[in-house]
């Protein structure tokens, strides 16, 4: 499965940091307080932390990933909030995916999903990512889990996250789980991928439902007469 470039990795990372820097606390203390209690006051960074990961996001956006590495190797992470806890593993989990640690950025980034601090949609984003690492690493149930509760928040869901559920399933000899999701990556799909024709083929022929499969055969078979032309 395609990863994102390393450079692609370090504009998502440094974005991620800019938008929380803009949510810095500046507020009079008993202000702070009143705010506590909401979820907003609970994405937000102080000012001592905003520092320290400005630094971070500079480092990053210069593409200075050793830099980026011992920065966030001095945060005392146990002594922070939930929030600017969750923004470090979501970047050393960035990190570990751009060095192929692929077991260390699954860690990394459950760990930031644990947290629950983050907005929904970066809690998604994450997610989904979580989900297509897990498929990297073979552990296909770990990855159906994660997509599973990733489509309970998801509005429009694409092809390619039916297609990723159905191969998953697929993967763990999980085959009639398999088929809905394989199906409807096809169905969505304006022109589907090869692979999004073959996975539920494959399925309708296990199941020998026969008449079903025809219609995916001859697409499949237009499909590689339009490439060879």
């Amino acid at each position: 499965m395609k990863r994102p470039s390393m450079r692609a990795l370090h504009r998502a990372g440094a974005a991620i940091l800019a938008v929380a820097l803009t949510a810095v606390v500046a507020l009079p203390a008993a202000a702070q307080s009143r705010r506590s209690k909401s979820r907003t006051a609970q994405s937000v960074l102080d000012q001592r932390t905003a520092k320290k990961f400005t630094a971070i996001r500079d480092a990053l956006e210069a593409e200075q990933i050793d830099q980026v590495k011992r920065l966030l190797d001095q945060l005392r992470l146990d002594k922070m909030k939930p929030y600017p806890q969750a923004l470090a593993y979501q970047t050393y989990g960035i990190l570990a995916t751009e060095s192929d640690d692929f077991e260390g950025a699954a860690k990394h980034f459950a760990k930031t999903l644990e947290l629950e601090s983050l907005p929904p949609s970066q809690q998604a984003s994450i997610r989904f990512n979580l989900g297509q690492i897990y498929m990297m690493l073979d552990r296909w149930d770990d990855s159906i889990a994660t997509i599973e509760k990733w489509f309970e928040t998801a509005e429009n869901p694409r092809p390619l996250a039916y297609y990723m559920l159905g191969l998953a399933y697929y993967q763990a000899d999980r085959h009639d789980e398999a088929l809905k999701p394989a199906v409807t990556a096809y169905e969505l799909a304006d022109d589907p991928r090869e692979t999004w024709i073959t996975l539920p083929l494959a399925l309708y022929m296990n199941n020998k439902e026969y008449e079903k499969s025809v219609p995916l055969l001859k697409r499949l078979v237009l499909r590689l007469s339009l490439i060879h032309i």
